[in-house]
């Protein structure tokens, strides 16, 4: 399942969630949502070379460090920001079947999660201590990528779309979205 919370200062948020199982909406309660549906064969079906579209993509740009690196512990991700980051998202779009004709980026606030207590294996709960039943923050940094780009590989593409693309799933991360593109000319 790969999800992404829209939050445009216009309108009402609108959290949307891409699985290859069907949703059952009707199990949530009665006026918790509005909900809609859309089957995605369509449009991976219409994916072709050349074909222009606009894309949305909240990324987890870090960089890991290497096992010498002067930036912090080995494999300790570093958010980047800025540049770094329009540089992450530039990296990955080609190998993600897309060509990148424009590149607007913003980074969103820190991520947080809270992690519950975990069940040991007598049954009894463990980290229950103030410091392990608050909320603490993950290291991921979420820059949200908006532009047009070019279709490159639809194969590639695809994957990318179904599968998601880069870490931080499970904080709302590597969903890609596309939409039509005008034609130029």
């Amino acid at each position: 399942m790969l999800f992404r919370l829209d939050t445009d200062l216009v309108g009402p948020s609108v959290l949307l969630v891409q699985t290859r199982v069907a949703i059952d909406t009707g199990r949530l309660p009665n006026g918790y949502a509005e909900t809609h549906t859309r089957d995605m064969t369509p449009m991976l079906t219409a994916l072709r070379p050349g074909l222009p579209v606009r894309y949305r993509f909240l990324g987890n740009a870090v960089r890991r460090c290497g096992r010498n690196s002067t930036a912090g512990p080995w494999k300790q991700a570093i958010p980047l920001r800025g540049e770094d980051a329009v540089q992450w998202w530039a990296d990955r779009a080609p190998v993600s079947g897309l060509t990148l004709r424009s590149l607007l980026s913003s980074t969103s606030d820190p991520m947080t999660a809270y992690h519950p207590p975990t069940p040991r294996p007598d049954g009894k709960e463990a980290g229950t201590s103030r410091k392990q039943s608050k909320d603490i923050r993950v290291p991921y940094a979420a820059t949200l990528y908006e532009g047009v780009a070019v279709v490159r590989d639809p194969a590639k593409l695809r994957v990318a779309l179904l599968a998601g693309i880069g870490r931080g799933k499970s904080y709302g991360c590597g969903l890609l979205s596309l939409a039509p593109a005008p034609h130029d000319g």
